[in-house]
């Protein structure tokens, strides 16, 4: 009876024991939490231009100083403009490597134009058997024609798809600018032509930029690329000098 007794005692021990141990003793559960800071992201931003909400204004370029240039004066048709005193001028265009001689660059028949005046800012020809120099030929000139067909005037040139074309104003005139630009077989020609009507006259301004870009071991440099980009830049203020007289 004794023996049963203490039997009957630990079962309920053992049953109680379960009981406290399965809800008695549940552990807290503890959703963990992030410490660390979310990252933002900043969607690239445009940078405002001198001209948007910084409030500063675009830097204007000082009046080009025409010291040291010459005036050259055509009666004919009624202009001035001035070019440097180390320039050269010419009322013929000459040919030179890859610069025609016609009357502006890219003109094709039938349209007709009459040379005026050309200056040659800066030219080089360093083509010399057993010395050649780079660059072997160089060239930068403003050249000045004319033309009666003014319904072509503002044509673009044949063989462009997409010509930039840009209305500037010099003294007081509107001109179209055209950029024209052409490159191969280690020759290169660019530059600006600007026009405008005045009568019933087409006028015709060009910088030209023309050179070599052939190099080899055997050659010293005479002039460096900088040098003749300061050239062709000599360019512009003969241009923004020319002013009508009549």
């Amino acid at each position: 009876m004794k023996k049963t007794y203490v039997i009957a005692v630990l079962i309920v021990i053992i049953i109680g024991s379960i009981i406290w141990y399965r809800f008695g003793n549940v552990s807290q559960v503890v959703t963990p939490t992030s410490t660390s800071t979310p990252t933002t992201i900043t969607p690239p931003q445009n940078n405002p231009t001198p001209s948007e909400s910084t409030g500063t204004k675009p830097s204007v370029p000082s009046k080009t100083s025409y010291a040291g240039y010459n005036t050259n004066s055509n009666a004919v048709y009624g202009f001035s403009v001035k070019y440097p005193k180390t320039a050269t001028s010419d009322s013929n265009f000459r040919l030179f490597y890859n610069v025609g001689n016609a009357w502006r660059v890219n003109a094709v028949a039938p349209y007709q134009g009459t040379p005026v005046i050309a200056f040659t800012i800066h030219e080089e020809n360093n083509d010399v058997p057993n010395n050649k120099k780079y660059p072997l030929f160089f060239t930068t000139q403003v050249r000045i024609s004319v033309t009666k067909d003014t319904k072509n005037c503002y044509v673009k040139d044949a063989g462009y798809v997409d010509q930039k074309v840009t209305n500037v104003t010099i003294n007081g005139t509107t001109w179209k600018r055209f950029d024209f630009e052409d490159a191969g077989m280690m020759k290169y020609l660019r530059g600006q032509s600007y026009r405008t009507i005045r009568g019933n006259t087409c006028y015709v301004m060009e910088r030209i930029l023309a050179g070599s870009i052939y190099r080899d071991e055997t050659m010293t440099t005479k002039t460096s690329d900088p040098e003749l980009e300061a050239h062709y830049a000599q360019t512009l203020s003969v241009v923004n000098s020319f002013t009508f007289t009549r």
